[in-house]
């Protein structure tokens, strides 16, 4: 009958009804614990991040069934971690570069007051002072010159020039360079250096690298000690190694040595600024060179700069 028909009809709207209010109520519950709470906790996590709360993390779903949130989630604590390292290295390199700089600006003040204000100082002292200002003056510009390589070659700001050079040529050139360094303390060279090798790479950059390796070899060499340099060329490759008797390193210190602003345990800290092997292993990866470092603790150190396909 028709009443029948109208009260199946009633009943049946009743029924989607509920069952869709039931449905919609439930899909909202859901979509709180599926979609807003996890929502909310990132928005609640990127203002920590925002506010400078590095290193903060998320916790992370340990079970099998992931889903994008478990993704983003993840992404997010990689993130916090990485910005938590940046920040610590920035950190550090503020606390460093005011120390380096720091103390040659001190020196070279109290010596300018000793110089202005003593006028009993004999000819031999100020001659002394000046020279001690000449060389704080010297370290402060070579800071401030490494910071500023350092800083454009991390920023791809340089690029690399390639030209074809005699390698043979530019290796001795840099070891003459260093020739009264090497006479002052009674060292022991043995250059041996292959002839008529050339190369095709960036003149400018490899003479950073040559230059801070053997630097580095004079420096940590006690005096009457041996530095080498050697240059060999083998089919496709070209190797450049340099070694010395100094005073060498553990394996801490070997895991640290490419950190800008490392300086070891060598005791040889205030001949340095810890910023040149950070700069030969940033030109090392522009460049594609091979560089390794052996070294034993009280027996010296051995650079291996390998340059393939030159």
């Amino acid at each position: 009958t028709e009443d029948e028909i109208s009260r199946a009809a009633t009943l049946t709207f009743v029924n989607v009804f509920i069952v869709s209010l039931v449905l919609t109520v439930f899909d909202y519950i859901s979509s709180i614990y599926r979609i807003r709470r996890p929502v909310k906790r990132i928005l609640s996590f990127t203002d920590e991040l925002a506010s400078g709360h590095f290193g903060a993390q998320l916790p992370e779903n340990s079970s099998i069934f992931t889903n994008e949130f478990d993704i983003i989630t993840h992404n997010l604590n990689r993130l916090s971690l990485e910005l938590g390292s940046m920040e610590a290295l920035r950190t550090d390199f503020i606390a460093n570069i005011s120390h380096e700089i720091r103390t040659p600006l001190a020196v070279i003040q109290n010596y300018i007051q000793l110089i202005l204000l003593d006028d009993s100082l004999s000819e031999e002292k100020r001659r002394e002072y000046l020279e001690a200002m000449l060389s704080s003056s010297k370290r402060l510009s070579s800071l401030v010159s490494n910071i500023l390589r350092l800083s454009k070659l991390e920023k791809q700001e340089i690029f690399r020039k390639d030209e074809r050079f005699s390698l043979s040529d530019e290796l001795a050139e840099c070891v003459i360079s260093f020739e009264s360094r090497i006479e002052e303390k009674r060292l022991e060279l043995d250059a041996d250096i292959a002839e008529d090798v050339m190369v095709t790479s960036d003149r400018e950059l490899l003479d950073i690298v040559w230059n801070n390796l053997i630097s580095n070899a004079v420096k940590f060499t006690e005096d009457g000690g041996k530095i080498s340099i050697a240059l060999r060329q083998e089919e496709g490759k070209c190797t450049v190694t340099v070694s010395d008797s100094g005073v060498g390193m553990g394996e801490d210190e070997i895991r640290h040595i490419f950190d800008k602003f490392y300086q070891g345990e060598s005791g040889h800290k205030r001949e340095g600024n810890g910023l040149g092997l950070a700069l030969v292993r940033r030109i090392a990866d522009i460049l594609s060179l091979d560089l390794k470092v052996e070294s034993t603790k009280g027996r010296g150190s051995v650079f291996t700069v390998t340059l393939t396909n030159p």
